[in-house]
């Protein structure tokens, strides 16, 4: 990542800083906040990370050692019915963060994706209290800050 002219890349509320930028040029590689488990023992961690001593596990490697990564992909040649919406009344779901929905989740994803579409969900929060099926080859894209 690169942080030229940034003061402070990561700060507290109160703007004192947990990782300070550089007035230069300067760049980072991984920084981490959370719980981390090592070998079934677990801890809260945070700080540079040497994404080259992290373990990685062969599936996620291609063939010369780099994790593997794909470009996401683009739906500019679209129309708006090649979309199901989340939060049409066809599917009645909720955002604003109150009930479980994870059944009409599920059943939307499964509509789109018997269907073709791609299942988008609008901004919000999309409250779920127990697993939601994916089907395999589903297309899921969501606005910045939807959250299930």
């Amino acid at each position: 990542m690169d942080t030229s002219n940034v003061n402070n890349i990561i700060q507290t509320e109160s703007g004192n800083p947990i990782l300070p930028g550089s007035q230069g040029r300067g760049s980072i590689g991984l920084w981490a906040n959370g719980y981390r488990q090592l070998g079934g023992k677990g801890r809260s961690e945070d700080g540079l990370m040497d994404i080259n001593s992290l373990p990685k596990r062969s599936w996620l490697l291609t063939q010369n050692g780099k994790i593997f990564t794909r470009s996401r992909p683009q739906y500019e040649n679209l129309m708006l019915s090649d979309f199901a919406i989340a939060t049409d009344p066809e599917f009645g779901i909720d955002n604003s963060g109150v009930g479980d929905q994870a059944d009409k989740i599920s059943s939307f994803l499964i509509t789109a994706q018997k269907t073709g579409r791609v299942a988008y969900f609008p901004g919000g929060i999309y409250q779920v209290q127990k697993t939601v099926l994916v089907p395999p080859g589903s297309r899921i894209q969501g606005a910045s800050w939807s959250q299930v």
